[in-house]
């Protein structure tokens, strides 16, 4: 198609220019034609002067116009004719007609070749043949060509003539065209099976220049036709060896694949061994830990205490050292995943300072934290990836600072809605980092060289897996450090913030308005103090000078209503503190003395040298604010333990473990019951109704999650508070768990605060709002005058066996406790009406005889605690 197209073009090509040079001749024709004729006209030599002479002698008035029409017959493309006499007076005058309009084609040639106007006019002089008379003037008026018919005629011929001379030329050029194009046609046909890949058909008869061309072609033909056949036992050769290699490489692939579902398989296995040793391992280490802590509440001597804390010290190691190779492992494996829960951030930060406390204070190093005012507490993400990467940064700088302090600043950096970005900042005053080890100190398996400085124990892990963890929360770490003077790095983290619940853990009015005084000399401790009792709106004096603190106590008369010392443990034996605290008690000032140890014997020595109470450093935020408000005597009870009136059933199959929990949770107030498996707890359970059940993972035929799982199924299952503990809580596995219908999980610590705290927030155990109400004489009277004749009707009820009321009683009561803010009679209250609504026969109110006996024991707790915040009568 493409030559044939070509072939037209070149067509055109010739008969275009020959069209073109046809219209130029043609239209030169007729231009001449016409410009021969306007010559004609201004030349008029046919005019015979004497005969206008003797006309004009004749009749010297006028001549004519018979006579001047006569005249114009000889003379080309007249308009008029006039005579004028030497003095240019009018003798005669002729006009010619006006011709016809001329139509078509032939007018329209002869308007576009100008035809169409008039030349103007030409004057002669008329004289006699002698030299007789005067001459005179003719004046020819030259008409227009178009208005002569005989011009019209010979255009028209002219125009005919040119044509046919046309068309002649333009039969030829067909001719020729026609008998050159078809044996181009011929190539054309024999070129495009060529293209095709067929073979060229048979080219006959050509002209000789053709001839050659068919020729060629086809030797092109048998030339292709060779090389196709050749082409085509080469691809034949080649597709059979690439099926070859295809099917061997399929072979070399399924080997592969097998070889990698055995590697898959053998790693699995490898990971589940792991995870089973670490359980196996964890759990014991955090028994260890736990009869560590108890043997130190027990005051040893001076050598068993320091014992007690090397192992301690050496079990956290080996814990850390499991956790690093067990994340490092899922990172290999490309498994290291977030499990974003609800959590607290001021119990993440403060879990993680007090577990790294014995390492900072063995080392009598300041370890202070810091979150300030703009950072939300209530936050959703992973709160062990958070706590692993801030103990990694904070075990590094505590390992790497030999005095000074460790500083941990929690500030917010962006506001995102949702999400806030946080930075989790941490500054020594260490040795710093060599430049040259800045490069690579991310690097795996990397540890410090500090020249003569010894080596540090660890697996080289730990910042690692740090930045591992935060680039998973969108975020990085940044690190500054210069050697000799100490180093700052900080992890910068995107998390989500909760918004179901105010950011608010307690009500914190205890301390409103009260006069505080501070004391410490360390700048940095100073400050993170002021943060918390800027937080709980008192009136704070600050001092750095123990001197000037004395002197003002001494001096001033109103002293504070409670003082907050800080101290190192080397300055428990000062004289200005003995002083300050004789002096503080001789002026009824409460003091509180914070210490930079963990040691139970220096704890008990300060409390003996008179202070109100001798906590670490590191003490949580709740914590604190519990042993001020009781340093005041704001509580009726100061010695109220936190779990009292709470009920427990401990399901754990190891004995040192659950003796663990049992003797903590015993310690705290709680009434506890102890059983070894899940069918054992499950009669348990349905025999006493605790209050919270906690159930270890692992176990012997029925495990946590399907004890659980039974829990709910029981009548009134849906009243009991499921802890889940396990030595190590993964996403799937918590997200069993919370199929299975526990309140919460929680990973097994050797911290048993962490296990208390807990509960507390789990069954509202906040003393906070109680206070406040029953603090208020009127609210105080009508409490005292209701719960008596409300658990009256309840008795009643009960007595009668009638199921609906005591059902409406119990609700009535539960309704008070709420109002009132009495959380544990709440508590107690609302699992006693879920036990009722379940309950389908009245003879079986006798299963909850033990439940409405708590009931009636918490009422009667109550009473007596409002009977006693009376006022004395004068």
């Amino acid at each position: 198609m493409q030559e044939g197209l070509n072939t037209r073009i070149g067509f055109g090509t010739i008969t275009f220019p020959v069209i073109a040079v046809w219209l130029a001749m043609t239209a030169a024709l007729l231009r001449g034609h016409v410009a021969d004729y306007r010559f004609a006209q201004t030349r008029l030599g046919a005019i015979t002067p004497g005969l206008i002479y003797e006309s004009a002698q004749s009749g010297p008035d006028r001549i004519e116009t018979t006579e001047l029409a006569r005249l114009a017959e000889g003379l080309v493309g007249i308009r008029h004719l006039t005579l004028l006499d030497p003095r240019e007076q009018r003798l005669g005058h002729w006009a010619a007609a006006e011709p016809d309009a001329v139509p078509g084609l032939v007018g329209g040639l002869l308007r576009l070749m100008g035809a169409t106007a008039p030349a103007g006019s030409v004057r002669r002089v008329v004289a006699p043949e002698a030299d007789a008379g005067e001459p005179f003037l003719l004046e020819i008026g030259l008409a227009a060509p178009i208005a002569d018919p005989q011009f019209v005629q010979r255009f028209r011929q002219l125009l005919g003539l040119s044509t046919g001379i046309g068309l002649i030329a333009l039969a030829v050029l067909i001719l020729v065209r026609v008998r050159l194009s078809r044996p181009a046609h011929e190539l054309e046909l024999a070129l495009r099976r060529l293209v095709r890949g067929e073979d060229a058909h048979e080219i006959t008869r050509l002209p000789p220049p053709y001839a050659d061309a068919a020729g060629s072609i086809r030797l092109l033909s048998e030339r292709l036709r060779y090389s196709r056949d050749h082409l085509r036992t080469h691809v034949l050769q080649a597709t059979d060896k690439l099926h070859a290699d295809l099917n061997r490489l399929r072979r070399r692939v399924r080997e592969v694949e097998t070889e990698r579902d055995s590697a898959v398989t053998l790693a699995d296995s490898r990971r589940e061994l792991l995870s089973g040793l670490s359980h196996e391992l964890r759990t014991p280490l955090i028994a260890i830990l736990g009869q560590t802590d108890l043997i130190l509440r027990q005051q040893p001597d001076a050598a068993t205490t320091e014992s007690m804390l090397q192992i301690k010290r050496s079990v956290q190691s080996l814990l850390t050292l499991i956790n690093d190779w067990l994340e490092w492992g899922r990172i290999e494996a490309g498994k290291l995943t977030l499990n974003e829960v609800a959590f607290n951030l001021l119990d993440t930060v403060e879990d993680t300072i007090n577990l790294l406390a014995p390492l900072a204070y063995e080392k009598d190093l300041e370890l202070v934290h810091i979150i300030y005012h703009d950072v939300p507490r209530r936050l959703r993400g992973d709160a062990a990836r958070i706590q692993q990467v801030l103990t990694n940064l904070l075990s590094n700088a505590i390992k790497f600072t030999q005095h000074g302090e460790v500083v941990l600043r929690v500030m917010s950096r962006e506001d995102l809605g949702d999400d806030v970005v946080l930075g989790f900042q941490v500054s020594d005053t260490g040795i710093g980092i060599p430049e040259a080890q800045q490069q690579r100190l991310f690097h795996a398996f990397n540890r410090a060289d500090h020249g003569d400085a010894a080596v540090q124990p660890g697996t080289g892990l730990g910042l690692s897996i740090s930045r591992q963890i935060v680039r998973m929360m969108d975020g990085q770490i940044e690190f500054d450090s210069t050697e000799g003077q100490g180093s700052r790095f900080e992890a910068v983290m995107r998390i989500g913030k909760q918004s179901r619940r105010p950011d608010q853990p307690l009500a914190w009015t205890g301390l409103k308005h009260r006069q505080v005084w501070l004391l410490d000399r360390h700048a940095t401790a100073r400050l993170a103090l002021r943060h918390c009792l800027e937080y709980w709106n008192t009136e704070l004096t600050e001092f750095d000078d123990p001197a000037l603190a004395s002197a003002q106590l001494r001096s001033t008369r109103r002293p504070p209503d409670l003082i907050l010392v800080g101290v190192t443990a080397a300055q428990v034996t000062d004289g200005w503190l003995h002083a300050l605290l004789q002096e503080g008690h001789r002026r009824h000032a409460p003091v509180v003395v914070l210490v930079t140890s963990i040691d139970h014997q220096i704890l008990a020595r300060l409390r003996d040298l008179g202070a109100n109470a001798a906590l670490p450093k590191t003490v949580d935020r709740e914590s604190l604010y519990r042993e001020l408000i009781g340093a005041l005597e704001y509580s009726a009870e100061p010695q109220r333990r936190p779990l009292e009136g709470v009920s427990c059933l401990v399901v754990e199959n190891n004995v040192t473990n659950r003796r663990l929990i049992v003797r903590s949770l015993q310690d705290n107030g709680a009434q506890v019951l102890e059983a070894t498996d899940g069918d054992t707890g499950l009669e348990m359970a349905q025999q006493h109704t605790p209050s919270v059940v906690l159930l270890d993972h692992r176990m012997p035929g029925r495990d946590g999650v399907d004890t659980a799982r039974a829990l709910r199924a029981l009548d009134g299952g849906k009243g009991f508070l499921i802890i889940g503990l396990s030595a190590s809580v993964s996403p799937e596995l918590r997200e069993r768990w919370e199929q299975a219908g526990a309140d919460s999980v929680l990973e097994k610590s050797a911290e048993d605060r962490v296990l208390i705290r807990h509960m507390l927030r789990l069954t509202e155990q906040s003393t906070s709002g109680e206070l406040e109400l029953t603090a208020d004489p009127e609210l105080r009277d009508m409490l005292l005058e209701e719960l008596p004749l409300q658990l009256d009707a309840i008795q009643q009820a009960w007595q009668r066996k009638n199921t609906r009321e005591v059902y409406d009683a119990v609700h009535q009561l539960h309704g008070t406790a709420a109002f009132y803010k009495l959380h544990s009679l709440r508590e107690i209250s609302r699992r006693l009406e879920a036990r009722l609504a379940a309950l389908e026969d009245s003879d079986a109110l006798g299963e909850l005889d033990p439940l409405r006996s708590t009931l009636s024991s918490q009422v009667d707790a109550y009473l007596l605690k409002l009977q006693q915040s009376r006022p004395n009568p004068v």
